[in-house]
């Protein structure tokens, strides 16, 4: 991530980004959560139409609606998806004046610009879809998402200190296949997302979704192998927190086929529809494939900061607290 990879500017980290952006940056990586459960438990609950209106919600406006006396029905999960989406759009506008004035990378500018356009687009694709009452549009909707959220993730990374703090590593790391890996399990989640998609909506690419999963998590097991032989502590951990999410998604993969298909017919279970497990483990399952296919992405940022610092030495000295040099009065050209 580089604006101008020609002189790269050394500078004092602390002088980049403020820690009042970043908190904001963390907050809003946590309310997007938000939408994003209440958006899972209302495809699990088939509850995409319990309004059909939009952006009003039965005719009342967004805002004074009173969902709180909905409370366990299919509008309230509907609403308060509507009311986290707001919330976002909100956040994300203040992200993108905080990156003007309290980050000095004009490339953050771009990325906080980017999420908020992605939020916006977020919006009106629900909102598309509720008008028309189209699956598709719930389908394009539902993709659309971690795209947007990995942004958002990628936004906490940027700000933090770690994304400095890796360049003692970079001189010595050996980068090999772990960006092409980086990027092929990347790839595979979010098709494998998609496929996720259309099996809730549709009920179809039950087999695609599982082959998918088959091709995830060998792409996961051999990212771990080669994040563990490239001697940066930043690759690695985030290699061992790509199998931990992995493992955690898979038992919430069998939970939700459980609770959705049953059992063999030797063991007393017959899964109910709507029911409290279904409900919990498919939106777990939901949920918990997004974040796997953020923290993909993350490690994909992480491991291409690692390969330009090593195609830009003369950057390493600002990341690692040596040799600052004053910033200049251009902005953009920080790493």
């Amino acid at each position: 991530m580089t604006e101008n990879s020609n002189s790269p500017q050394l500078i004092d980290p602390s002088t980049v980004t403020s820690k009042w952006f970043r908190r904001l940056a963390i907050l809003l990586l946590i309310m997007a959560f938000w939408p994003v459960v209440f958006g899972a438990i209302t495809t699990t609950l088939n509850a995409g139409m319990a309004f059909l209106d939009w952006p009003s919600s039965d005719g009342q406006n967004m805002v004074t609606y009173p969902w709180l006396k909905d409370i366990g029905t299919d509008k309230f999960w509907e609403h308060g998806h509507r009311l986290g989406g707001m919330t976002i759009g909100i956040l994300s506008i203040a992200l993108v004046i905080g990156a003007w004035f309290a980050d000095t990378r004009r490339w953050i500018f771009a990325l906080a610009l980017a999420i908020l356009l992605g939020v916006i687009a977020q919006g009106v694709m629900g909102g598309v879809r509720v008008l028309r009452d189209n699956v598709y549009w719930a389908i394009v909707h539902g993709s659309f998402a971690p795209l947007v959220t990995s942004l958002i993730m990628v936004m906490v990374f940027v700000t933090g200190k770690r994304y400095w703090a890796v360049a003692s590593q970079a001189p010595e790391a050996k980068i090999g296949k772990n960006l092409l890996l980086a990027y092929l399990t990347a790839g595979c989640l979010f098709i494998q997302y998609i496929l996720g998609c259309f099996l809730r909506h549709r009920g179809t690419a039950v087999h695609e979704h599982l082959g998918f999963a088959a091709i995830s998590t060998v792409l996961i097991l051999i990212t771990l192998f080669m994040a563990i032989r490239s001697n940066s502590k930043l690759i690695k951990g985030s290699g061992f927190h790509l199998f931990g999410v992995l493992l955690i998604q898979l038992l919430l993969g069998m939970g939700a086929w459980i609770v959705k298909f049953g059992l063999p017919s030797m063991i007393d279970y017959v899964p109910r529809a709507e029911s409290p497990e279904q409900v919990f483990m498919r939106t777990a399952h939901t949920v918990m494939g997004m974040f796997l296919f953020m923290s993909a992405v993350v490690h994909v940022v992480k491991v291409k900061r690692i390969s330009w610092l090593q195609k830009h030495p003369e950057a390493v000295g600002s990341s690692v607290g040596s040799d600052f040099q004053n910033p200049s009065t251009t902005k953009g050209s920080t790493i």
